[in-house]
């Protein structure tokens, strides 16, 4: 009786190995890369004495590899835990546009005697991150500009989120021109404070015909690559199209000239031919005999 007094006492002990998730949430499904996730869990935990037992939340990629994880928490009862997580810091490739991650709750128990157990509680939780998208403005920028002239202008670049737009604040933006199929400059800008740039190209960079200037940000963890193209003419100095104007105007004189000359000569040619003409055929004109006079 004793014997199955003690075995009773053990089963008893063992019914109280539980783990109870009230909740697991974040406070958004959607986040940007730059920005942090807030995790917000509630349980109760309880264990035998002896036992190891042990909850924790971890974070999966899509690969379902371990990404991140929090500390372990064995604490007995009611427990309710707020967690941050900087999206920037995880490991994770920041070359896609979006990522997909798997928050889970994880419960581990150890019992003094028997095999060890863990398993994942529902729910799950799927968030996904994206990068933020841009957007360009140029100032004062020229479609057309003389030869010899530099070009100088202004770019205003934004950042763009779901809800809002402000400026892009501190940014490598790589710059370059190509005409020809041929870069002729390139450049890297950092935006102001006003999302703002300044760009200056002196003139030796620039050729006649198109010119295509081109902005790229490229391979940034945060914002999706962009790439913006404005095309300017580069044409000939006013100087040099008067120039070209008034020699036009002297060569269209010179052919008038030269078609009235010609005229003139064709005219008095024709009337001279006509005259020989004329003469000849008065010369070979058959006589009738009463024409002919004889002098004696």
């Amino acid at each position: 009786m004793l014997i199955l007094g003690i075995f009773s006492i053990m089963n008893f002990v063992k019914g109280a190995r539980t783990c109870d998730l009230f909740y697991l949430e974040t406070d958004k499904e959607i986040y940007y890369n730059d920005e942090t996730i807030y995790i917000n869990a509630s349980w109760n935990l309880d264990y035998d004495t002896g036992d190891k037992s042990y909850v924790q939340i971890r974070i999966f990629n899509e690969s379902n590899d371990l990404i991140w994880f929090s500390p372990k928490y064995n604490e007995k009862g009611i427990s309710n835990k707020i967690w941050t997580v900087v999206i920037n810091e995880l490991n994770i490739t920041f070359k896609n546009p979006s990522n997909i991650l798997n928050i889970t709750f994880f419960y581990y128990n150890a019992p003094f005697v028997g095999s060890p157990e863990g398993d994942y509680l529902d729910p799950m939780i799927l968030i996904k991150t994206i990068k933020r998208n841009t957007s360009c403005q140029l100032i004062e920028c020229p479609k057309y500009i003389n030869i010899g002239q530099q070009l100088q202008f202004k770019a205003v670049f934004y950042n763009i989120s779901l809800d809002n737009k402000s400026y892009l604040v501190n940014y490598t933006i790589f710059f370059k021109i190509v005409s020809k199929g041929i870069p002729t400059y390139h450049n890297n800008f950092t935006t102001n404070s006003s999302g703002m740039i300044q760009i200056m190209v002196p003139s030796d960079n620039l050729t006649a015909g198109i010119n295509t200037l081109r902005f790229e940000i490229r391979d940034n963890k945060f914002y999706n690559d962009l790439i913006l193209e404005h095309i300017i003419y580069v044409k000939l100095s006013t100087f040099e199209s008067s120039k070209s104007e008034g020699d036009g105007s002297k060569g269209e004189n010179s052919i008038e000239h030269s078609v009235v000359t010609i005229i003139s000569i064709l005219t008095i040619s024709i009337l001279v031919f006509t005259i020989i003409l004329y003469n000849s055929k008065k010369r070979t004109k058959p006589k009738k005999l009463v024409d002919i006079t004889f002098k004696y």
